[in-house]
């Protein structure tokens, strides 16, 4: 079995990403949408179906503490 992991970028372009889709050696996938204009994470939904939103306050930080794994092992820009 070939431990493989495979990432979709959307859009496939140069444009401000709106969401990854991340699946796993066992074709488990991990969506995360961002907000195209500060490029941050708003919401997750894991292997499992669980769904974690996070919401930010002017400045982009996140105001919700369960919110703050959305988006964790990112790349900033």
């Amino acid at each position: 079995m070939k431990n493989t992991t495979k990432t979709v970028y959307t859009p496939a372009t140069i444009e401000a990403l709106t969401s990854t889709v991340v699946t796993n050696a066992l074709d488990q996938p991990t969506t995360t949408t961002y907000e195209s204009a500060r490029g941050v994470a708003t919401a997750q939904v894991d292997a499992n179906g669980k769904r974690t939103d996070a919401v930010y306050d002017a400045l982009g930080r996140v105001m919700e503490g369960a919110a703050a794994r959305v988006g964790e092992g990112r790349p900033r820009r």
